[in-house]
């Protein structure tokens, strides 16, 4: 008798749009199951906006669009009214952290990080209190759950001990294909993520660019940059710095563009003093970019041997790191050590891991 094709359900409820890291991350998996088992029937959950994107795969992938703009709703939603609708599926992957605190079906939850913990000021005390429930008991009605590092794997088993021994490691993927080896780019700027979020420590890369020696040959280059809030307030630090004519800020880019400033940067600059994965690393690796990252949490992980680390809010040494890319030979070599090590992180990896987590949750095998 041929298997019955699994009808999985994929609960993309808090998508936002335009596709965040925790997006990307529900696209290339489902895209990737699609290709590996065209014959599994799978069905996406999604708050109506981020839905445009998956359309692309109207063909094989069954969309249901929730209209619900308020944050708060959508939470009721997932705990009082979603577990009814998941009585059809054979499974449920909640892709964002949580899933419903009680699912008739066997849930699978993928956790990406343990800000709640790691850093609760980026959180209210409420939505902290109430994100710390509903990971508890959503996680302990989970047959599995997978964590996107062994970093995020050891927070998650040491703040919700109950949680012990369900995690899975599976690494993210990059969505830029591995460049050739034997493309040489004119390397010209450092790139960073241009937002003045908590934790992600913007301030302290103008800082140690304003210190460095070489501004007149290599630009800073801030993508992802808003008009609006926070950032607001970055022309009036650049000039403080004195390197306002030496930052150039870029708002949202396509991937396309992302790609492209990825292949051509000297470096990629990742200041961050706590990450669930560090996905943007990998995929500048990915592109032949070497990349500075900060000595913390997953991302010495992602980095290995193939990344320069500084020492966490160490401003002289993320200095001294983009000092030593002045050596072109110091470059080739980073170089073709990201492009060797980002083979390690692959979307068609990521979802024949987790295909692989299905199948043993479906036949109850530990």
């Amino acid at each position: 008798m041929t298997p019955k094709a699994p009808r999985i359900c994929f609960n993309g409820l808090f998508l936002q749009d335009p596709l965040d890291g925790i997006g990307n991350y529900c696209f290339y998996l489902i895209q990737n199951l699609i290709r590996q088992h065209p014959d599994w029937k799978l069905s996406l959950l999604v708050n109506k906006p981020a839905a445009r994107h998956f359309r692309v795969f109207k063909e094989k992938l069954e969309i249901s669009e929730i209209d619900i703009a308020s944050v708060g709703w959508r939470v009721v939603y997932l705990h009082a009214i979603f577990p009814f609708r998941t009585l059809r599926f054979d499974l449920l992957h909640s892709i964002a952290n949580v899933g419903p605190v009680f699912c008739p079906v066997p849930q699978i939850i993928t956790v990406h990080d343990t800000y709640e913990y790691v850093r609760p000021d980026r959180m209210t005390p409420l939505k902290r209190k109430q994100f710390i429930l509903t990971k508890a008991l959503s996680g302990k009605n989970a047959a599995f759950i997978i964590a996107d590092s062994k970093s995020t794997q050891e927070d998650l088993e040491k703040f919700y001990p109950g949680l012990r021994g369900k995690s899975h490691v599976i690494h993210l993927g990059s969505k830029f294909p591995i460049a050739s080896p034997s493309e040489e780019m004119s390397r010209k700027n450092f790139l960073a993520h241009g937002t003045l979020d908590q934790g992600r420590n913007l301030t302290q890369i103008l800082q140690a660019y304003a210190r460095y020696s070489r501004k007149d040959l290599h630009k800073l280059v801030l993508f992802g940059v808003r008009k609006n809030g926070k950032e607001a307030g970055l022309p009036a630090l650049l000039q403080s710095l004195g390197i306002e004519n030496h930052v150039t800020l870029l708002g949202y880019i396509s991937d396309d563009e992302l790609m492209n400033l990825y292949r051509t940067s000297l470096a990629f600059v990742r200041a961050q003093d706590y990450d669930g994965f560090g996905l943007p690393a990998v995929e500048a690796m990915s592109c032949g970019c070497p990349t500075i990252l900060a000595y913390n949490s997953s991302l010495v992980e992602v980095g290995g041997d193939a990344a320069l680390f500084f020492e966490t809010h160490n401003v002289e040494d993320l200095t001294a790191k983009m000092e030593s890319l002045n050596d072109a030979a110091v470059v080739r070599n980073l170089v073709q050590k990201s492009l060797a090590h980002a083979r390690n992180f692959t979307w068609e990896e990521n979802a024949l891991r987790a295909s692989d987590l299905y199948l043993r949750c479906l036949n109850k095998t530990p």
